[in-house]
């Protein structure tokens, strides 16, 4: 037994002696504060469950006032709370550091160190090994009224001594949809469960997975053995991919209210100059690297170039060649969208 105590003394002492950084931040929107930047929260010293290394720094905050951490288990997203000028990013049951309320002085600082036996959750918890946790700071600010405010926030998995969960990505950015693969390099482990945080779970060692919509998402891996359980996290950043001609097709079919027709009501079949856009693929063969008969060399869509299209010139009403669409009117559907279309590729 003493063995053993020593064992897990030491390794939660190498682990805080350390001071590495810990956790993964996601999508938590921090607001600006009096000093014109939002304060951040960030971790260090060890994840190892039961040895109260956990060291909490919020930073950026302004000179001189109050605040405490806060911790829950699950994200959450709730803007303002209370008339604030923050968001609250965690949730599943707040807990509050009120016992550790501390003046940030003139470094505009607040730090603590996590007793991970007693989370003042309700009833107090202690944290096990393979669960996540997620932190953040709260404190009073003057913007230019009293107000109060929060940092963004931190998630963090923790683990029992002897086992880790430490997982990768070969990609942690892109546009949807994204397919991403997962490995991991855990210590001690003979069970993997990953959480995609789309709804999405493997129990594969390296599981690959493709995110469909834009989104961030914090993926979590709880590694399981011998030893006990751990948990490691990753974020995930999917962005919208090019837009594809399908929208904008549909948004040719918007019936200008000023002339009562769409652009395929001039536009279809046998329809004016030769432009035959009742179908979609019919339409996209029609107007992508076409030359136009208004003016000489005019391409109706430039893959890349919306302002040198005619099709967009046209519909933004800055062409002189012949008529702005539909009929002189301003265009109903959404311009904006057939700009992106055109300067991401123009694409089917």
């Amino acid at each position: 037994m003493q063995t053993l105590q020593a064992t897990i003394l030491t390794s939660v002492l190498m682990a805080s002696a350390s001071a590495q950084s810990l956790g993964a931040k996601y999508y938590c929107p921090a607001a600006d504060n009096s000093t014109g930047s939002p304060a951040v929260i960030s971790a260090t010293g060890s994840d190892v469950v039961g040895g109260n290394a956990l060291n909490l720094l919020a930073s950026g905050m302004p000179n001189n006032q109050f605040g405490f951490f806060l911790v829950g288990p699950g994200t959450g997203l709730v803007v303002n709370p209370g008339g604030s000028q923050g968001t609250i990013c965690i949730g599943g049951g707040l807990g509050r550091f009120n016992g550790q309320v501390m003046n940030s002085g003139s470094s505009g600082t607040i730090s603590a160190v996590v007793d991970t036996l007693a989370l003042p959750v309700n009833p107090l918890t202690a944290i096990a090994g393979g669960e996540t946790w997620h932190f953040q700071a709260w404190y009073r600010d003057l913007n230019p009224g009293s107000a109060s405010n929060f940092t963004d926030a931190i998630a963090i998995g923790f683990r029992d001594v002897g086992i880790t969960a430490d997982c990768s990505a070969n990609l942690t950015s892109g546009s949807a949809p994204l397919t991403v693969q997962f490995s991991q390099a855990a210590v001690g482990a003979s069970g993997f469960a990953w959480d995609f945080g789309d709804g999405g779970n493997s129990t594969a060692g390296n599981p690959s997975h493709t995110f469909s919509a834009p989104g961030t998402y914090l993926v979590e891996l709880v590694t399981t053995g011998s030893a006990g359980s751990a948990a490691d996290l990753l974020v995930i950043e999917v962005t919208s991919g090019p837009p594809t001609f399908s929208p904008v097709w549909a948004a040719f079919n918007v019936v200008d209210p000023n002339v009562g027709l769409s652009c395929l009501g001039c536009h279809g079949v046998g329809g004016f100059a030769n432009l035959d856009m009742s179908t979609e693929a019919g339409a996209y063969a029609a107007l992508v690297g076409t030359t136009a008969n208004c003016g000489n060399g005019n391409i109706l869509v430039i893959p890349g170039d919306a302002n040198g299209s005619l099709l967009y010139q046209k519909l933004a009403n800055t062409q002189t060649c012949g008529q702005s669409m539909p009929f002189g009117s301003p265009y109903a559907g959404d311009l904006a969208l057939i700009y992106d279309w055109i300067q991401a590729g123009a694409q089917q």
